[in-house]
C-alpha cells in the first residue's frame, strides 16, 4: 500500500511540473503577443487592429465605402514658438498635442489614420501662422 502512495506522489509531482511548464510557457507566449501587439498598434489604429482580430480572414481584403471627416489643424505660432524651444521639447509638445486630438477623435468613435506636417514645406518669411497639423479621421475603424 505504501508503494503505491509513493509511486502516485510521484507521478503526480511529474504531472505538476509539466503543468507548470506548460504555464510558463504559455506566459512567455502571452508576453511576446502583446510585446507584438503593442508594436503593431504604435502604426496601425487600435481600432483597425481589433477589426482585425475579430474580422474573417477573407474580409479583411474587400474595399469598404465608408463617409470620413479630414481635419486640418494649424497650430498658429508654433514656427516662433518652435524656434526658442529644445528639439526634445517641440517633441513633447507635438505628442502631448496630438496625443489629446486623438483622444478627443476616438472618443467619438474616429480613427486617427495619420499626421502629416508641413513645416519643411513653409517659408517662413510668407507663411507666418506655422505648421499645418493634418488629422484624417473616419467614423469606423
Amino acid at each position: 500500500m505504501e508503494r503505491a502512495l509513493a509511486d502516485a506522489i510521484t507521478e503526480e509531482r511529474k504531472w505538476f511540473r509539466q503543468l507548470e511548464e506548460t504555464n510558463r510557457k504559455l506566459n512567455e507566449l502571452n508576453v511576446k503577443q502583446l510585446r507584438t501587439l503593442n508594436l503593431f498598434t504604435k502604426y496601425v489604429p487600435e481600432a483597425v487592429v481589433k477589426k482585425g482580430l475579430t474580422a474573417h480572414e477573407g474580409s479583411l481584403f474587400h474595399g469598404e465605402k465608408l463617409d470620413i471627416v479630414a481635419l486640418f489643424c494649424d497650430m498658429r505660432g508654433f514656427t516662433s514658438l518652435s524656434e526658442d524651444l529644445s528639439p526634445d521639447t517641440v517633441v513633447m509638445l507635438l505628442n502631448t498635442y496630438y496625443k489629446m486630438m486623438e483622444e478627443v477623435i476616438t472618443t467619438h468613435a474616429g480613427t486617427v489614420k495619420g499626421y502629416q506636417c508641413h513645416h519643411s514645406e513653409c517659408d517662413r518669411s510668407k507663411h507666418k501662422r506655422g505648421n499645418r497639423i493634418e488629422f484624417w479621421a473616419s467614423d469606423r475603424g
